[in-house]
């Protein structure tokens, strides 16, 4: 079922619409060989008056159907500076970063940890961990000691302005990242979402009509 807005605040503030999603599909060496989609949302400017979205998806880009609930926005920015491919462990380079929410951190772990896959990020499509975080500035970060090309996923050099998302580890997923399970029948085929924020009192949903449609070929 749908999230039903809050009467009490519904006619108030629009909601702010989502920064750009993360729709991503993990390997098999990730998942355990589970088929499935990550789903991470956040809203504009911080999350200002943006408290959640619903979450609905179509197979032919026209009928929508509901699918979960977004309460918690996921620790999303991007890259104030490029980064050069490298292999392994990366000790020389800098994934130099800025969160969208500057209320939002990063912390550090101990290097045995991050190559166990803790602070595991997603930065384009390469799932990179890091063990030391340095505050550069209001919610921005100098991200050191890097474990590149996790998971199976494809080592690449990053541009500024590439998008990044925190998804904590393995083992323990941020409670803000959605899991879409698939079966093997959706393999080439194309499905189509459409997020529906609310705002930060839980009410003036935006409607189907309101929102782009977001697109992922399986």
């Amino acid at each position: 079922q749908a999230h039903a807005p809050s009467n009490r605040y519904s006619g108030q503030l629009a909601p702010a619409f989502i920064n750009p999603p993360l729709i991503y599909e993990p390997s098999p060496l990730y998942t355990q060989s589970v088929l499935e989609l990550l789903i991470g949302l956040s809203g504009q400017n911080g999350n200002q008056n943006w408290a959640g979205a619903d979450v609905w998806y179509s197979l032919d880009g026209t009928t929508y159907q509901f699918y979960a609930t977004v309460t918690a926005p996921a620790n999303q920015g991007f890259l104030t500076a490029s980064l050069p491919a490298a292999s392994g462990i990366d000790a020389a380079d800098t994934l130099a970063v800025a969160l969208y929410d500057d209320t939002m951190t990063l912390s550090s772990v101990s290097e045995t940890l991050a190559q166990q896959g803790m602070n595991l990020c997603l930065v384009d499509s390469e799932l990179i961990a890091f063990a030391t975080a340095t505050v550069t500035g209001a919610g921005q970060y100098n991200l050191t000691y890097l474990v590149r090309g996790m998971y199976g996923s494809t080592v690449a050099s990053h541009s500024a302005g590439a998008q990044f998302t925190h998804l904590g580890s393995l083992t323990k997923l941020d409670s803000s990242i959605l899991r879409l399970v698939y079966s093997s029948s959706m393999v080439g085929k194309t499905i189509y979402f459409k997020f529906t924020s609310y705002n930060g009192e839980g009410g003036n949903q935006q409607s189907l009509a309101d929102v782009p449609e977001d697109t992922y070929t399986f």
